[in-house]
């Protein structure tokens, strides 16, 4: 695979990074695919995105890697990315979106200060997650997964469904998985998105998936008190369209024009 090229070097030199390849031994490689956790998800305007970026090797026990570069793109009218909480997994050297010099085609923007910075204006971003160095551990990816960051967005408007998705290429920036055995080699499996439904209120939606359905309709007869009454549970909020805490037919005709049925 063409090396892609980072400030006048060659991405190989990211991938060379903390390999420390075993030499007289047969090394066999095993594809790492990337995913968003969770794959849907529903929140409501003005709420923290959290998105897990996990990687999961497609063969047991599973895969040394190098390196992680990623191109992370979303509707930012919609989403605006604030930043990537590093895990205790594993203990990358760098996970971050770096300004200038690995981001060679800009994608990061100007570094700017803030919670949550709108360098990402325009819905797409440069993430690089690189191991340590030997003679510290690599990074290994196990059939069961391998938790590499969390990325948090702040939900800006309502959308039926917005996607965070993987792009593999943006000019010549790319989305690939470095083996940790074999220099200059990559083991990129399938690149996953996520869905995100934002609400303006989940009024009606007491399973909180984003919809108002047959499972809702349910609930809300479990938690119809009639005029007057009183209801404890403090899920049955979601009825209570005038909160004057009871769950009566007024709550119920808006109950109804609100259905939309399941996705």
């Amino acid at each position: 695979m063409a090396g892609v090229r980072f400030s006048g070097f060659l991405i190989v030199g990211v991938a060379v990074l903390g390999v420390a390849a075993e030499r007289g031994r047969a090394q066999t490689s095993i594809l790492v695919d990337l995913e968003f956790d969770p794959p849907v998800q529903a929140v409501q305007v003005g709420d923290t995105v959290k998105v897990r970026l996990r990687a999961f090797a497609q063969e047991a026990p599973g895969q040394l890697v190098s390196s992680i570069t990623m191109i992370l793109v979303w509707d930012p009218s919609v989403l605006r990315l604030c930043r990537v909480v590093p895990v205790n997994e594993y203990n990358w050297l760098v996970s971050a979106f770096p300004c200038g010099g690995l981001d060679i085609d800009d994608l990061n923007g100007p570094c700017s200060p803030g919670d949550c910075p709108n360098r990402w204006g325009d819905g797409d971003g440069f993430y690089v997650a690189l191991g340590q160095f030997p003679p510290f551990p690599r990074p290994f990816i196990r059939f069961s997964g391998l938790h590499v960051c969390t990325f948090e967005f702040r939900a800006l408007a309502a959308d039926t469904s917005t996607m965070i998705e993987m792009a593999p290429k943006r000019g010549e920036s790319q989305t690939v998985v470095f083996d940790g055995n074999i220099p200059n080699n990559t083991v990129t499996g399938e690149l996953f998105s996520a869905e995100v439904r934002v609400v303006d209120d989940f009024f009606g939606d007491f399973d909180r998936d984003g919809d108002v359905d047959q499972v809702d309709l349910a609930a809300f007869g479990t938690c119809f008190t009639s005029t007057g009454g009183f209801y404890t549970d403090p899920d049955c909020a979601a009825g209570d369209y005038d909160e004057d805490q009871d769950i009566d037919l007024a709550d119920y005709s808006r109950h109804y024009l609100r259905m939309n049925g399941p996705r």
